[in-house]
């Protein structure tokens, strides 16, 4: 919640246009929100529409449009995620914004949580193989689903 009120300035100050989808690929891992540049190229086209009548490429969604949702996303979100019954992970790039809630459900164990260092704002995408081990070493831990979970080679190949 207290990220929001920086949110206008941050999409403002982020490139509108590309001349390209390589371009904007380039941009999202030198001064944007990713780090990983396979990872990019993966998502970024799909975020990207042509302008005919500005001869480039912008953003499919105006994110700067959706500002009165925001409140409403995140507003008590911390607390819905610690009273959920279940065994909880939450990765995190740092913990600078971590609010009171989770800061004391952390120090009361009530979930799992991993720092994943020299990551952006996209975890899953700058560190997919880590982001991957962590999940599934918190499934096979947990022994979530009926008898557990086996993903036979998976596991293995991400703890060598």
């Amino acid at each position: 919640m207290a990220s929001l009120i920086h949110m206008q300035k941050i999409l403002l100050n982020r490139a509108q246009h590309f001349p390209s989808i390589e371009k904007a690929i380039e941009w999202s891992v030198k001064g944007g929100p990713l780090r990983n540049i396979d990872s990019a190229r993966i998502s970024i086209p799909s975020t990207l529409k042509y302008d005919e009548s500005k001869e480039c490429y912008t953003y499919r969604t105006p994110l700067e449009k959706t500002e009165k949702y925001w409140k409403g996303w995140y507003e008590g979100l911390s607390d819905k995620f610690l009273s959920c019954p279940v065994q909880k992970i939450l990765l995190l790039a740092g913990t600078d914004r971590l609010d009171r809630a989770l800061t004391i459900g952390q120090m009361q164990g009530k979930f799992q949580m991993i720092v994943v260092r020299h990551t952006g704002h996209a975890i899953q995408e700058d560190v997919p193989e880590e982001f991957a081990s962590h999940i599934l070493n918190f499934i096979s831990r947990n022994k979530i689903g009926p008898n557990g979970v086996e993903i036979p080679g998976l596991i293995k190949k991400w703890q060598q």
